[in-house]
């Protein structure tokens, strides 16, 4: 097997791996999804071009938030990581155009 099968056939084992764990996870009970984080993209409205800053400072603002990434190219904004009351609350902001869960994304081939 050539070396790029063979890493080929280890991630795909990690990942046939981490959707048989994911599924036996058992779902949380209402006290936990209240308090749980999760890790949200915040973009924010283009007239607000110091990204750092406005990252740190609604990051302050909201109780626990923790702030992962700022991204300043392909789009204005940062992610975080917060309860999803956090995340209404940071919604309501004026610097803020948007707040979406992150999760992964896939592209779909054309159809033929």
């Amino acid at each position: 097997m050539k070396p790029w099968g063979k890493l080929c056939a280890v991630l795909l084992v990690a990942g046939l791996w981490g959707c048989a764990v994911s599924a036996q996870a058992p779902a949380p009970d209402a006290a936990q999804a209240s308090s749980a984080t999760a890790t949200y993209i915040v973009t924010l409205k283009p007239e607000h071009t110091d990204v750092a800053a406005q990252a740190r400072r609604l990051v302050a603002a909201a109780a626990g938030a923790q702030l992962g990434h700022v991204y300043q190219s392909a789009l204005r904004g940062f992610s975080v990581q917060m309860s999803a009351q956090a995340a209404e609350r940071m919604r309501q902001d004026a610097a803020v155009l948007s707040i979406e869960a992150d999760a992964p994304v896939r592209i779909q081939p054309a159809p033929r």
